[in-house]
């Protein structure tokens, strides 16, 4: 996009229950098996210094609690 500076630093945080997004992802097809998801994630974390994909674990809520406890304001 040319209107965007080069010097804009983009931040992507993502908070999943990584096992169960791939339990999901490997019912629907969208993926072979679980490692494949998990090889994705990893890969996401690694790919960008400010890109995070953070696994809360099972449980309801645990996505919206960690982001409940963030307090976030564009600069």
């Amino acid at each position: 996009m040319p209107s965007i500076p080069s010097d804009v630093k983009i931040v992507a945080r993502i908070y999943a229950n990584v096992r169960g997004l791939a339990n999901v992802c490997v019912r629907a097809g969208i993926a072979d098996n679980i490692t494949q998801v998990e090889d994705f994630v990893r890969g996401f974390t690694r790919g960008r210094t400010l890109f995070d994909f953070v696994d809360v674990g099972p449980g309801k809520d645990r996505a919206d609690e960690k982001l409940i406890g963030i307090s976030w304001t564009p600069s």
